[in-house]
C-alpha cells in the first residue's frame, strides 16, 4: 500500500478547513425584478345570441349575423387562425309568470360565441365598434397580454440580480466585510401575467366609440443568491 506524505495530507487537511470557513462565511439574500410592459396583443370574446320561437329561425338569424361577423373580422385583416369557436348553443327560453310559479315555454335561444386575438391593440376600440354594428350583441370580455413575454422577464431577472447584490452589500458594508464569489443563484419563481380578462357585455346601443385603456403587464422575478464574504 503506497503511503501518502505526511505534508500532502496535511496540506490538504488546511485546504479542508479553509474551504469549509470559506462556506461557512457567507450570506444568502432575496432580490427581486419587476418589468412593465404595455400589452401588445389583446384578444375579444364576442358572439351572437338571437332568439325565436322557433329553433330554425333562431338558428338562421345567428347564422346570418356570425356570418357578418366573420366577415368584417377578415375585412380588418385580422387572420383566419386568430379566430375559434369557444362556445355554440340551443336551448329553450322559458319565462315565469308573476302569478304562476309554473315556466311557461316561449322559443329558443342560439347563441354562438368567438374569440378573436388581435395583434395591433390600438385597433381594439374601432373593432369593437364595428362588431357590434355588424351584428354581435355579446362582447363578453377583453383580455390584454404581451405575445412574448421572453425579453421583458430576461430583464427582470437580471434586475433581480442586481438587487440581491445591492442588498448583500448593504449588509456587507455594516458588517465590515467585502462580498466575495456567488456560490448558488436559485430562482423562486418569475410570474408572467396571465391575460388580464376584463368582463363586458355591451348592448347595441352601448357600443358607440368604446373607450379602451390597456394599461401595462407587470412582469416579475425572484432569486435567492449566496455570496462568500471576506475579511
Amino acid at each position: 500500500m503506497r503511503r501518502i506524505p505526511l505534508i500532502i495530507l496535511l496540506g490538504l487537511a488546511t485546504l479542508g478547513l479553509a474551504r469549509a470557513d470559506e462556506l461557512a462565511r457567507t450570506i444568502s439574500v432575496a432580490g427581486q425584478g419587476k418589468v412593465s410592459a404595455p400589452p401588445d396583443i389583446v384578444f375579444i370574446r364576442t358572439g351572437v345570441t338571437t332568439e325565436s320561437a322557433e329553433a330554425q329561425t333562431a338558428l338562421a338569424e345567428n347564422n346570418a349575423a356570425m356570418n357578418r361577423v366573420l366577415a368584417l373580422l377578415q375585412r380588418l385583416g385580422v387572420a383566419e387562425y386568430d379566430i375559434n369557436t369557444t362556445n355554440f348553443n340551443v336551448a329553450p327560453v322559458t319565462k315565469r309568470n308573476k302569478l304562476d310559479s309554473d315556466a311557461v315555454f316561449v322559443g329558443y335561444r342560439v347563441g354562438n360565441q368567438l374569440r378573436v386575438r388581435l395583434t395591433d391593440v390600438a385597433q381594439l376600440g374601432e373593432i369593437l365598434d364595428a362588431l357590434v354594428a355588424a351584428g354581435s350583441n355579446r362582447v363578453a370580455g377583453i383580455e390584454f397580454a404581451l405575445d412574448d413575454p421572453g425579453i421583458a422577464l430576461e430583464q427582470a431577472r437580471k434586475l433581480a440580480i442586481a438587487d440581491a447584490r445591492a442588498r448583500a452589500q448593504v449588509y456587507a458594508d455594516a458588517a465590515g466585510v467585502r462580498i466575495g464569489s456567488v456560490i448558488s443563484i436559485s430562482e423562486q419563481g418569475a410570474q408572467v401575467p396571465r391575460p388580464q380578462r376584463i368582463a363586458r357585455t355591451m348592448a347595441v346601443e352601448q357600443a358607440s366609440a368604446v373607450p379602451i385603456a390597456p394599461g401595462a403587464q407587470e412582469i416579475r422575478a425572484n432569486v435567492t443568491v449566496i455570496y462568500t464574504l471576506l475579511d
